[in-house]
């Protein structure tokens, strides 16, 4: 099992780590066998004496998502404007709705409304980029003359 960081463990592993430890086995061979450390286990302990839940406890630090407010706004903008950039967009919710933000801001407000920034395959080719030639209708390149 893997932990990440800012996340809590699950209520079963909690429930097997406590039956363990209140088993009669010491801390430190539980957290070996659960590799959790030996301070979670005296925490949960406490935790279960003081309130009587072995349960992870509110999550702090937690910044409230600054685009969330806007994203009726934001969808609706981006069905209007589908070839919008992200610039285009951070300068439009600033002189719009007064909220100024960084592009990574955008870039994960819109991975979590599930909209994405991919080309569509009907999209105009390269100005900026010299493309090569189209093939030949036998498959080999087409050659200018």
């Amino acid at each position: 099992m893997s932990w990440r960081s800012g996340r809590s463990y699950s209520q079963d592993l909690r429930d097997k780590i406590m039956a363990a430890f209140y088993g009669g086995k010491p801390a430190r061979a539980v957290a070996k066998r659960f590799a959790v450390s030996v301070s979670f286990i005296y925490k949960a302990d406490l935790r279960r004496r003081r309130t009587g839940d072995t349960g992870p406890g509110q999550q702090r630090c937690r910044m409230p998502l600054r685009l969330e407010p806007h994203r009726d706004a934001i969808i609706g903008h981006l069905r209007q404007h589908p070839d919008a950039t992200m610039a285009e967009l951070r300068d439009w919710l600033e002189r719009e709705h007064g909220v100024r933000v960084a592009l990574a801001t955008i870039w994960k407000t819109l991975g979590r409304f599930g909209l994405t920034f991919k080309k569509s395959r009907s999209g105009q080719p390269s100005r900026t980029v010299r493309t090569l030639p189209p093939r030949a209708p036998n498959g080999d390149a087409c050659r200018p003359v």
